[in-house]
């Protein structure tokens, strides 16, 4: 190979990567799919990668500027984490972003509900694969968490508490996405959970 064509693999790979975006999806009925693009698995979920119109980067994609799915991987979470930062909100916080008149009354700490999507919370619940995220939200709550996925957009983070259990908050992802999302704006019907020492995301039941 020549050192042009190496210099505008390069220059491909890096503007690639300026675009890059990351997108939580179900894994389960995405497998034909997640066949033929890189991902990172998240217990029954999947992490894609897609540039600035929505495509998704594919295997082929690697192949023809060179570049292993194992490097790829590494560098487009670093990119997407950069490119469209993810951020974590408590619950009031967040909806005083929808009406600034919303009382500011946040309650008990430990019964603090977080919100984790982008800026722009389109299709933020992919924050939570980028480098580090998971841990700086364990530190920021104090301990062990369950992640509850709100939708394709956003998920939402409880501390672990003895009084609330996974069943309990199953019940309400259940309603939620039956009752208050379009079918293709669900992630998930259940919880899941992660451990900070372990560093383990998990199905909590």
């Amino acid at each position: 190979m020549n050192t042009a064509m190496i210099g505008a693999q390069k220059a491909s790979y890096e503007e690639l990567l300026g675009k890059m975006h990351v997108v939580l999806l179900p894994a389960g009925r995405n497998q034909a799919m997640l066949a033929l693009i890189p991902h990172k698995p998240m217990a029954d979920l999947a992490a894609v990668f897609v540039d600035g119109e929505g495509k998704a980067v594919t295997n082929k994609d690697l192949q023809d500027l060179g570049i292993s799915i194992e490097q790829f991987e590494k560098d487009a979470l670093d990119a997407a984490s950069k490119n469209c930062p993810g951020e974590m909100l408590t619950i009031e916080e967040a909806l005083k972003l929808i009406d600034p008149d919303f009382p500011m009354d946040e309650g008990p700490a430990e019964w603090q509900l977080f919100v984790a999507s982008n800026k722009e919370r389109n299709y933020g619940a992919g924050v939570i694969a980028y480098p580090g995220f998971l841990d700086r939200a364990a530190e920021k709550l104090g301990g062990d968490f369950f992640v509850i996925p709100s939708s394709i957009h956003e998920v939402l983070f409880l501390r672990k508490l003895e009084t609330v259990t996974a069943a309990d908050l199953d019940e309400i992802v259940h309603g939620v996405n039956a009752t208050e999302l379009k079918p293709n704006e669900v992630l998930s019907d259940h919880v899941y959970q992660y451990d900070r020492k372990t560093k383990s995301f998990e199905i909590a039941i």
